[in-house]
């Protein structure tokens, strides 16, 4: 189970990144279709890891990213279902992927120090 330790990185970020705050109320993450990621169980795993931290209580809010491709014949951007996937206007076959196989902290919010 791989979310344990991708939890484990969070956690990681988030204490690396709150010191000006006293608690962290919410903390979001950019999750890709094609990053591979099983949501549930990464939402169980950081039940764990910010146990005892600055984050204990934050709400995980999760913000879905699709997969999107450009092709390199014909530059029509669609979206992709699978890392090899072919082009839906012209059918050539390598799509560049453009987003969607990342996983990403993008914020963190919380209460300020005093």
């Amino acid at each position: 189970m791989h979310e344990f330790s991708l939890a484990e990185e969070v956690a990681s970020i988030v204490a690396a990144n709150a010191g000006c705050l006293a608690r962290v109320s919410r903390v979001t993450l950019s999750i890709g279709e094609l990053a591979g990621v099983e949501v549930d169980a990464l939402r169980f795993a950081l039940m764990s890891t910010l146990r005892g931290g600055k984050a204990e209580s934050a709400e995980v809010e999760i913000e879905n990213v699709p997969a999107l491709g450009r092709c390199p014949r014909c530059g029509s951007v669609q979206h992709v279902e699978a890392r090899f996937d072919d082009c839906d206007a012209c059918g050539a076959a390598g799509l560049q992927l453009l987003q969607g196989d990342r996983m990403v902290v993008s914020a963190i919010a919380g209460d300020a120090l005093n």
